[in-house]
């Protein structure tokens, strides 16, 4: 079985744990905690990866790093990740939940690029009308970028939505390019 569907099925059965125990919302938190100090702990990732390493040191280790962090769910769910020799795929696992619950109430990340800062009531006008063309809830991360000289550019999953000053001018260049080669 590939590691995407041993990733799908934990998190979907962590998923349908969490829900039935009414603690989805701080299980989706503690996902995300345990997804952020896997991705920025090269050393326990390896710790936990060491195949001479035995499955109690490593519930001890995230015990030690978790306890006051998770709630009883989420440790029980590591303990037993653990357990079943998954915890290499801990950090596919916690992806995929956030996936699937994200998918599931309609929940995208949106990246909006200007050329300068914007307040926070252009941000919510931005947020409000990118919500409504994708029918989906977003959660908006905003960068600068200056070469862009104008506008803005959103990426919504694999959808680029560019309204930029610098796309605009680059398509009449070529327009006015097509012209001119035609004329000629």
């Amino acid at each position: 079985m590939g590691k995407l569907n041993i990733s799908n099925r934990y998190a979907k059965a962590f998923i349908e744990t969490a829900n039935e125990k009414k603690v989805i919302e701080k299980v989706t938190e503690d996902m995300q905690l345990i997804q952020n100090v896997l991705e920025n702990s090269r050393e326990l990732r390896t710790f936990l990866s060491n195949p001479i390493m035995n499955d109690t040191k490593k519930i001890e280790v995230l015990s030690a790093i978790f306890s006051d962090k998770l709630c009883d769910v989420s440790l029980s769910f590591l303990k037993f990740i653990v357990e079943k020799k998954r915890i290499n795929m801990l950090i596919d696992i916690s992806r995929r939940f956030n996936d699937i619950r994200d998918e599931s109430l309609r929940i995208s990340n949106a990246e909006v690029i200007t050329a300068t800062q914007i307040d926070d009531t252009q941000k919510e006008m931005l947020k409000t009308n990118l919500e409504s063309f994708t029918k989906k809830k977003l959660r908006m991360k905003f960068k600068t970028d200056d070469s862009i000289i104008g506008g803005f550019k959103v990426r919504i999953l694999d959808q680029i939505i560019d309204a930029t000053l610098k796309n605009q001018l680059n398509k009449l260049k070529k327009k006015l390019l097509e012209e001119s080669i035609s004329v000629n």
